[in-house]
């Protein structure tokens, strides 16, 4: 008897240990089985603290899975925007003075040789504000079929609190590399860097990254540091990030590192080393992910870095690695920007969109993510249904001025960044309504269909991109209901939200 209860005791105790393996290892196995069929960047890259230039070399597999054949291929430049002679800059002129509080600077990206398959390649810029480097193949590439593609090229970093910029202590490193573009409908988009929103569009890849900088920097970035080195005053960081969306890096001085881990995620944050509340920020971080990967699925990555740094903005989300600007001083407001940053790393990070023509989708869905945040955890009295009432009571104050003022009123949350008027009108139709509409589709279907179906919709699309249809979809399948009428009427702007 007592060795059949080893016996048993063995058997479950080796299923608890494979059980354990299982989750462990799911996460990697499955971002290894979903990385064999995408694009892989190989860049090496170089800062110059003096000069405030990136130099790099970038060799791209590229991954023909556009379903035809290709003679050419385009980048995003998106460091072109803070040029001097460029037409659409990425900011507002409203905001020109916290972009740039020592005084108007410019960067740029410099193109210094293309290589396809060895031998140099033709190219032209490209683009409504020269904004794109189309590359032309050596021969035809047929759909699933790869080919390599080397880019030497330099970006000169303006002096400026953007996603790509630098001031005394911080060097915000996003949209900062030739990224291809997306092929859709036939074509590749060539979407510039407008001032609003996020005018961002790109496909998950493969990221294996040398960053070398000066040591007195800690650098954090999308991806696994898988090795560090330090030679004569620089330090060589390697990084690895498979299946990410984008790479990007920050680099600061004078900071603290706070780390925790939520399962099989190191979950860190990185803030002024004179910041007393560094304990509640990590605590926030933490909260977020267990919260989002209960209610929408697992979080697939080993790593997520808070940065507070200089931003323009209230905050920025890039994969693994999310900017929240130190300017804000309310402690609510810092907990609110982790928590929508860290939202996206499930809306747009794993389930992309695009963000130029349907930015509600990812907006509207982390700023709910945001919203279900405070309704686990009730903090400083900030609940579902304050935060609600907030969202419809500015809504209406904002419609109000804008009527009062005459000055044309749009209430779609379907246009394209560059189609709203400007930053307010943009913010008011995606995050502030898009908050209402999520919590109004809840109230139509339920919330065990509701969860159900952010779960599907999270499920479904991982790693892809997803579209109206397919967000409508996850919650009809859910809930059994018809809600494509449903969604429209409030996409369009034609729901009064005085009468909800």
């Amino acid at each position: 008897m007592f060795k059949k209860l080893v016996k048993v005791f063995s058997i479950v105790l080796a299923f608890g240990m494979l059980a354990g393996l299982v989750v462990s290892c799911g996460r990697s196995s499955e971002l290894s089985r979903v990385s064999k069929h995408l694009t892989t960047y190989h860049i090496e890259a170089v800062f110059d603290d003096e000069e405030k230039v990136i130099e790099a070399k970038e060799k791209v597999e590229y991954v023909n899975s556009t379903g035809g054949t290709l003679e050419f291929v385009c980048f995003h430049m998106y460091p072109t925007a803070f040029s001097e002679d460029a037409n659409i800059k990425p900011y507002a002129l409203a905001s020109e003075v916290k972009c740039f509080p020592s005084g108007v600077d410019y960067g740029d990206m410099v193109i210094d040789s293309v290589f396809v398959e060895g031998t140099e390649a033709k190219t032209e810029i490209v683009g409504e504000d020269n904004n794109a480097l189309k590359v032309w193949l050596v021969e035809p590439l047929e759909n699933k079929k790869s080919v390599e593609i080397m880019i030497a090229f330099k970006t000169v970093l303006a002096n400026c609190t953007h996603r790509l910029g630098y001031g005394d202590d911080f060097v915000n490193v996003g949209n900062w590399y030739p990224v291809a573009c997306v092929f859709e409908d036939g074509e590749f988009d060539l979407t510039p860097y407008y001032s609003t929103g996020d005018p961002f569009f790109s496909e998950c890849a493969n990221y294996e990254v040398e960053f070398s900088c000066p040591k007195e920097y800690l650098v954090s970035a999308s991806g696994v540091k898988t090795e560090q080195a330090e030679s004569e005053g620089s330090q060589i960081l390697h990084f690895s990030a498979k299946v990410v969306r984008d790479f990007a890096l920050h680099l600061g001085k004078n900071v603290q590192v706070v780390t925790g881990e939520v399962e099989k995620t190191e979950v860190r944050v990185v803030c002024s080393s004179e910041d007393p509340d560094a304990g509640v920020y990590l605590q926030t971080a933490l909260n977020a992910v267990n919260v989002f990967n209960e209610k929408f699925g697992e979080y697939p990555y080993e790593t997520l870095t808070v940065c507070f740094t200089e931003f323009l903005h209230g905050g920025m989300e890039f994969p693994n690695l999310v900017l929240v600007s130190d300017s804000i001083d309310d402690i609510i407001d810092k907990k609110k920007v982790i928590v929508h940053e860290i939202a996206h790393q499930w809306w747009y990070g794993v389930v992309g969109n695009n963000e130029v023509d349907e930015a509600w989708i990812d907006e509207a869905l982390a700023e709910y993510s945001t919203l279900l945040y405070f309704e686990q955890f009730g903090e400083d009295g900030v609940s579902r249904q304050s935060l609600i009432d907030e969202a419809k009571t500015n809504y209406l104050l904002y419609t109000d001025v804008v009527t009062s003022l005459d000055l044309g009123l749009n209430e779609s949350m379907q246009l394209s960044v560059n189609e709203y008027s400007g930053e307010y009108e943009y913010v008011y139709m995606v995050y502030v309504k898009g908050v209402i509409f999520v919590d109004e589709l809840r109230n139509a279907v339920g919330d065990e269909d509701f969860f159900g179906g952010l779960r599907r919709f999270y499920k479904k699309n991982k790693y892809g991109i997803v579209e109206k249809n397919d967000f409508v979809d996850a919650f009809e399948k859910e809930s059994g209901l018809e809600l494509d009428s449903f969604v429209e009427e409030w996409l369009g702007g034609n729901v009064a939200i005085s009468e909800i």
